[in-house]
């Protein structure tokens, strides 16, 4: 199963920040990030969750007693079989392109400065999803930056709500992840998507990406925050 039908299915990840919290996981929970671990623990944390059968996705910066290159990258994919990582880091993007695996760019919306530099790198970069933190920006910051990338967007931090969650999806991000462990057993009907499990529906890679050049060629992004404004001829 790709992964857009994978979220559209299983819309909320859980973030591990402690091993412990893995028995706290729900039967549906079908991805999970493990947001931090140490040296010592990922391994075993890694396999217990391959064990259980879900796809694990690994916040590389936040790795205790690891480098920060594409060797960790490397060791990730090959040594421990994860199925992708979450970095801000492009060099560790591109190094998760290279080993196949998921390549999630995070990108921070401290205010509008950072977004239109953020939208510049991941212009750059060759991930396959973009996550936006803080969560709770995301409805509002979405529109703008689906006219400037093609990527599917998921949404992170400070996701501590249903509603929250519900109003992040429906503005269109493909999935939410939390540490919010009252969030974890939702379900897509839960959050009252559209159509439930089976017939959720997100626009293609190809549609994104053909309404980001359409856009792109009429419009330029305000980092004000006012909207889109028209270029001049």
């Amino acid at each position: 199963m790709d992964w857009l039908m994978l979220f559209a299915r299983h819309p909320v990840i859980p973030s591990l920040w402690h091993d412990q919290e893995i028995e706290k996981l729900p039967p549906q929970a079908a991805v999970v990030l493990i947001s931090r671990a140490s040296l010592f623990d990922l391994s075993a944390l890694v396999a217990r969750l391959k064990h259980l059968e879900r796809r694990v996705l690994v916040q590389v910066d936040l790795l205790e007693g690891y480098g920060k290159d594409k060797t960790v990258v490397e060791y990730l994919a090959r040594g421990l079989k994860v199925d992708g990582i979450i970095t801000p880091n492009t060099g560790l993007i591109e190094a998760a392109r290279r080993e196949k695996i998921l390549a999630v760019q995070r990108m921070f919306l401290h205010d509008s400065a950072a977004l239109e530099k953020g939208l510049r790198v991941v212009k750059g970069s060759r991930a396959d999803f973009l996550e936006l933190l803080p969560g709770p920006l995301v409805p509002e910051v979405l529109p703008l930056v689906h006219q400037e990338v093609s990527l599917p967007v998921m949404a992170a931090g400070f996701i501590r709500t249903v509603p929250q969650a519900r109003a992040i999806l429906a503005a269109g991000a493909v999935a939410v992840d939390t540490s919010c462990q009252a969030l974890w057993w939702l379900t897509p009907e839960d959050l009252n998507l559209r159509g439930g499990q089976d017939e959720r529906q997100f626009p293609s890679y190809e549609g994104i990406r053909e309404n980001a050049a359409n856009t792109k060629s009429k419009k330029k992004f305000d980092p004000n925050g006012t909207g889109i404004r028209r270029q001049e001829k």
